[in-house]
C-alpha cells in the first residue's frame, strides 16, 4: 500500500464543526439546483452529494493513497449514480432492464448532439449533474481531511454555485443562497486556518490562552458579516466604473459562447422567454415552459395620447435562424452612447413610423434593455449587437445595457413605432430588400412536407401577403390550445410538426414559431422577438402599465416592403391585435374612453407624445415593490448573529469581567489574529473600557474638538469645563453637574456618585454640541448680505 508522501500517514485534519460547516455549503449547492426546478428527478443530487461528502470524509481520514483514494471514488461514484437514476424509471422495472433503457438513452442523446439537434431527454441533465455533485462533494470531504486547505474545499463547489445561478438569476430572492454560501464558507476558511496555526503552536509549544478559539470563531463572525455588507454595495461601484464593466464584459464573452453551445444538449429543461435570466443571449430554445410569477419586472410611463392601432411590446431580442431552437447571427457588438447615438437605422424615415418617448422604472435588476419596436435613443449607455446590411444600416439585435440595471433604476427611450393602418400593409408589396431575404427566409432542412402543405392550404385564396399572415395567425388562435407547459419534446420528431399535428397546444414560443415557419416557406420575411407583453395599466392610470414575470412572452414580426417590421398576435393567451382599416384614426373609437378601447381592442395602444429626448415621461415609484420577506431575512440575520457574538461573553464570566463591550472583544480578537487593530477601532475600544463615569466626563472633551478646540493635556478638568462653557454658554448648567459628579468621585471618599445625573448631563452637552456645529455650519453656507 502506498503511503500519501504530503503528510504523515496518520496526520489528518479531522474537526467536527468544520465537517458540519462543510456540510452545510454542499447543501447549500445542490438546494440551490433543486430550486431552479429545470426538470423533474432534480432531488436525487442530494442523496449523491451528502452520500459523496460521507465517502470523501472516509477516504480523506484512511490510509490509502491518493491514487488508491481516487480509485475507490470513482467505484463509488459509478454504482450510487447508476443506481439513484436508473431509480427514476419507476418501480418494478428489472434492475438488468433498467441499465439498458439507461445506455440506449445515452446513445440516442450522443448522436443527436452529433448531429446539433436538441436533445429532449433530460438524463443528459441529470448524469452531468450527479457526476458534478459527487465530484464536487467527495473532492470536498477528502481534501479537507487530507489537507486542511480551505480554498480547494470551497471554491470549486462555490464556481459551481455561481454557474447554477447565472443560468437561473431572474428572482433576485434566490441570490441569498450565494450570501448563506458565501458566509458559512467564511466561517469555514477562518475554522481550518485556525486549526493549521493551533497545530503548528502545538509543534512549536507556544503557549495559547484557552479563549483564543473563541475569540477566532467571534472574529470570524464579524469579519464575515463586514465582507457580506461590503458585497452589497459592489454593484454600486461597477455602476460608477463603466469602463471597467466593458472589460469584464469582454472577458466573460468567451464563457457566454460556451454557455451558448450547451443549449442543444438541455432542450428538455423547462424554461421558457425570460424565465431563466433576464439576459437574452444570442440563443433560445423553444423549452417546455414553467409556471410564470407575478414579479414585477418594470413599470412604464408612456404617451397620454398614443396613435390608434398599436399595442406595447416591450422587445428585448430578435433570432432570425432556425434549427430546432432559435438563435441570433446579429452579433456585431458596438457601445452606443446617449449623447452619440450612431445606429444608421432601417426604415426610420417611412411615413408610417412616429418616434416617441417611455420611461422604464426597474423593479428587477436587468442586463438587457426592453425596448417599444425600433429604438432612436436610449438614456443608457448600451451594448449594441447587430448586423451592418449592404445599404450602411444596422439590423439590431439587442441593447445590453452597461452596466447592468438595478432594481429602482429608470431608464428612458425613444422609439419609432409603426402605426400602419391595413390598407396601407395590403398596398406594401413584395419588393423586400436583398439583406431581408438573405436573412428572414431560412428554413431547416428537417420541416416536414405536411407543416408546408398545412401552409399553402391556409394561403390559398388570400392575395397579399398581410392577409395570408392574418390568415396564418387566425388559424394558431383557433386551432391550437394554450398552455404554460407542454410534456416532453420528442426525440425522433421536428417540433413545428409535433406542436401543430400532434400536441396542438403550447405557449408562446411555440405559436411565434409555427407562425414563422409556415410565413417564410410562403416567401415572405419573419422573425422571432422576445420579451414582455403590454402588461396591466397602473391602477388609477391611464398612460403606465406595469409589468409582471407573467408577461413574459415571444411573438413573430413580418417585414413589409417600405414599411418595416410590423407585430402579429398568435397567441391565444393574448387579446386580439386590431388595426385601423385604412385611415390614421379610427372613427368608430374616436370618442370611446382609452380603457375601453384596450379591453376591446387588445390591451391598449401607443404614443403620439412629441418632444425631444429630454422631455421624460414620468417614472413610477416601485419601492413598495420590494419583498417584505427580504427585509425580515435581513433582520432575523442580524439578530442570530448578536446573539451568535453575545452567547461566549454569557457563558465564560472570567471573560465577561475583562471584556465588557463589543469592540473591546473585537479590537483584542483581531490583535490575537496578529493584525493591527485600526485607529478608529482603538478609540471606540478605549472608549467602552473607561466606566461609565469616565464616559460621561468625556463628552467634554469631544465636544471641545467638535468644535473646534482641542484640549491640552495639562488642561485640568476645571480648565476644559470653563472652555466648553466660553464657546457654549448654554452648556454651563450641563457641565458644571458633570464637573461636580467628576471631582466628587475622584477627590471624595465620602461623596456618593450619581451615576444616572452624570450620564443624563454628558448626553446634553452632546446634543448642545451638534446643535452649534449644525448651526455653525448653517451660518457658513447662507448667503451673505450685500
Amino acid at each position: 500500500m502506498k503511503r500519501d508522501k504530503t503528510h504523515p500517514p496518520y496526520t489528518r485534519w479531522w474537526d467536527f464543526p468544520a465537517a458540519l460547516l462543510l456540510l452545510i455549503l454542499i447543501t447549500t449547492a445542490f438546494t440551490r439546483l433543486i430550486a431552479t426546478e429545470w426538470t423533474d428527478h432534480l432531488r436525487l443530487m442530494r442523496t449523491t452529494a451528502w452520500l459523496g461528502l460521507i465517502a470523501g470524509l472516509a477516504l480523506g481520514v484512511s490510509r490509502f493513497s491518493p491514487r488508491r483514494s481516487t480509485f475507490f471514488a470513482f467505484v463509488y461514484g459509478v454504482f450510487i449514480i447508476t443506481y439513484s437514476i436508473g431509480l427514476t424509471l419507476g418501480e418494478g422495472v428489472l434492475w438488468t432492464e433498467r441499465i439498458q433503457s439507461l445506455i440506449g438513452r445515452i446513445g440516442v442523446i450522443v448522436n443527436y448532439l452529433i448531429q446539433q439537434r436538441a436533445v429532449a431527454d433530460n438524463l443528459l441533465f441529470l448524469v452531468l449533474m450527479s457526476i458534478i455533485f459527487w465530484v464536487l462533494s467527495i473532492h470536498a470531504g477528502y481534501s479537507m481531511t487530507r489537507y486542511g486547505n480551505p480554498w480547494i474545499v470551497i471554491l470549486p463547489t462555490g464556481v459551481a454555485l455561481i454557474l447554477i445561478h447565472s443560468y437561473d438569476s431572474y428572482l433576485s430572492s434566490r441570490a441569498w443562497y450565494l450570501v448563506v454560501y458565501l458566509f458559512f464558507a467564511l466561517l469555514l476558511v477562518a475554522r481550518l486556518t485556525f486549526i493549521n496555526n493551533r497545530k503548528r503552536w502545538i509543534t512549536n509549544k507556544t503557549y495559547t490562552p484557552p479563549y483564543l478559539g473563541l475569540d477566532f470563531i467571534r472574529t470570524a463572525l464579524v469579519v464575515s458579516i463586514v465582507l457580506l455588507l461590503l458585497s452589497w454595495t459592489i454593484p454600486a461601484l461597477a455602476n460608477t466604473l463603466p469602463a471597467a464593466e466593458d472589460a469584464w464584459m469582454r472577458v466573460k464573452q468567451p464563457w457566454n459562447d460556451i454557455r451558448n453551445t450547451f443549449d442543444n444538449a438541455f432542450a428538455s429543461l423547462r424554461s421558457t422567454v425570460g424565465i431563466v435570466t433576464d439576459y437574452y443571449g444570442p440563443n433560445l430554445l423553444l423549452g417546455r415552459g414553467n409556471r410564470l410569477g407575478d414579479n414585477i419586472i418594470f413599470a412604464v410611463a408612456t404617451p397620454e395620447e398614443p396613435p390608434d392601432g398599436i399595442r406595447f411590446y416591450w422587445k428585448a431580442r430578435v433570432y432570425d435562424y432556425y434549427y430546432d431552437g432559435w438563435s441570433s447571427t446579429l452579433q456585431t457588438s458596438n457601445i452606443v452612447e446617449p449623447d452619440n447615438f450612431d445606429l444608421k437605422l432601417p426604415d426610420v424615415n417611412n411615413a408610417s413610423l412616429d418616434s416617441h418617448s417611455f420611461a422604464f422604472t426597474l423593479g428587477s435588476p436587468i442586463a438587457t434593455l426592453f425596448t417599444p419596436h425600433q429604438a432612436v435613443w436610449l438614456s443608457r449607455p448600451a451594448r449594441a449587437e447587430f448586423s451592418t446590411n449592404p445599404d450602411g444600416t444596422s439590423d439590431v439585435g439587442s441593447y445590453r445595457a452597461v452596466p447592468p440595471l438595478r432594481a429602482g433604476e429608470s431608464y428612458q427611450v425613444r422609439s419609432a413605432l409603426n402605426s400602419v393602418t391595413i390598407a396601407e400593409l395590403r398596398a406594401a408589396g413584395t419588393d423586400y430588400p436583398a439583406w431581408v431575404t438573405n436573412r428572414y427566409l431560412q428554413l431547416p432542412d428537417n420541416i416536414t412536407p405536411r407543416t408546408l402543405r398545412l401552409a399553402e392550404e391556409i394561403a390559398e385564396g388570400h392575395e397579399t401577403p398581410y392577409d395570408i399572415v392574418t390568415a396564418i395567425t387566425n388559424y394558431l388562435r383557433n386551432n391550437i390550445e394554450y398552455s404554460e407547459t407542454i410534456p416532453p419534446l420528442p426525440a425522433d420528431q421536428e417540433l413545428v410538426d409535433w406542436f401543430l399535428f400532434d400536441l396542438q397546444q403550447g405557449f408562446c414560443n411555440y405559436y411565434a414559431t409555427a407562425e414563422i415557419v409556415m410565413l417564410r416557406s410562403l416567401g415572405i420575411p419573419a422573425r422571432l422577438a422576445a420579451g414582455y407583453a403590454q402588461g396591466d395599466l397602473l391602477e388609477g392610470s391611464t398612460d403606465t402599465f406595469v409589468v409582471r414575470q407573467s408577461a413574459s412572452h415571444a411573438w413573430p414580426e413580418v417585414y413589409f416592403a417600405g414599411i418595416g417590421w410590423v407585430e402579429f398576435e398568435p397567441t391565444v393567451s393574448q387579446p386580439v391585435l386590431v388595426r385601423p382599416l385604412g385611415e390614421r384614426l379610427d372613427i368608430n373609437n374616436i370618442n370611446m374612453p382609452r380603457d375601453r378601447r384596450e379591453d376591446d381592442l387588445g390591451d391598449g395602444f401607443d404614443p403620439t407624445q412629441q418632444g425631444g429626448p429630454e422631455e421624460e415621461a414620468g417614472a413610477v415609484d416601485l419601492s413598495d415593490t420590494t419583498p417584505i420577506y427580504t427585509y425580515t431575512i435581513i433582520a432575523i440575520g442580524l439578530v442570530l448573529a448578536l446573539i451568535v457574538l453575545s452567547i461566549p461573553l454569557i457563558r465564560r464570566k472570567q471573560l465577561h469581567k475583562r471584556v465588557n463591550s463589543f469592540p473591546v472583544v473585537l479590537e483584542n480578537g483581531i490583535r490575537r489574529i496578529g493584525i493591527q487593530p485600526p485607529s478608529f477601532l482603538r478609540r471606540w475600544a478605549h472608549l467602552a473600557r473607561l466606566s461609565p463615569l469616565a464616559r460621561a466626563y468625556m463628552e467634554i472633551n469631544l465636544a471641545l474638538s467638535r468644535l473646534g478646540q482641542h484640549p491640552e493635556p495639562k488642561d485640568t478638568p476645571s480648565d476644559r469645563a470653563d472652555s466648553l462653557t466660553a464657546i457654549l454658554p448654554s452648556a454651563k448648567q450641563p457641565t458644571n453637574t458633570l464637573l461636580t459628579e467628576y471631582q466628587l468621585a475622584t477627590y471624595s471618599s465620602k461623596g456618593s456618585v450619581d451615576i444616572q445625573t452624570a450620564r443624563k448631563a454628558g448626553n446634553e452637552i452632546r446634543w448642545l454640541s451638534f446643535k452649534e456645529l449644525y448651526n455653525r455650519v448653517m451660518d457658513r453656507l447662507a448667503p451673505r448680505k450685500s
